[in-house]
């Protein structure tokens, strides 16, 4: 639980305007938010943040229980300088499963090869 993540729009003026130079101060009052997110921070072996990591998150699907394959992607974060990320907002009584990856960039080779198709790779369910 904690406060919902809320959006601003700030509109500073072009140098030559009227109030281009001013200092501009504002109080943002966040609103309550009754759900809850998954943060945390991805280290190497030797304790050392990872920056660009993929972070994926997946929910059971039906025959999870009897499958650990069937699972449902439902969301992806990539961390930033810190190895920090963020997921969510989530509802509460749910089950996830997440996947961490990095690539060690200088230890890849190939040519990438795009994939033959115009429809999206995924869909997300409402």
């Amino acid at each position: 639980m904690g406060y919902k993540l809320m959006k601003y729009e700030i509109s500073i003026p072009s140098q030559g305007e009227v109030g281009f130079h001013q200092q501009y101060d504002y109080d943002f009052y966040l609103e309550y938010e009754d759900r809850v997110v998954i943060h945390g921070i991805v280290r190497d072996p030797n304790g050392d943040p990872l920056n660009g990591a993929v972070v994926k998150f997946f929910k059971p699907g039906p025959t999870y229980d009897t499958d650990p394959c069937d699972i449902i992607a439902i969301g992806h974060v990539i961390t930033d300088e810190c190895g920090q990320f963020i997921f969510g907002p989530l509802t509460d009584n749910v089950t996830l499963i997440m996947k961490v990856f990095y690539a060690l960039f200088d230890q890849v080779s190939g040519t990438a090869t795009p994939m033959p198709t115009t429809e999206p790779p995924f869909a997300i369910d409402p």
